[in-house]
């Protein structure tokens, strides 16, 4: 989406296609993987 493709600083100029929404949810993922993984250690 338009939304996590700024938030990774990406622009898709072809739209919304496959490659574009493949790399903008691994994005995601990956983010939200590092955050948890980070409030994890934070964690006692």
């Amino acid at each position: 989406g338009v939304l996590i493709s700024n938030l990774l600083g990406f622009q898709y100029v072809e739209g919304f296609n496959l490659p574009s929404l493949t790399v903008a949810t691994l994005g995601a993922v990956i983010l939200l993987a590092v955050l948890g993984g980070f409030q994890s250690k934070r964690a006692p």
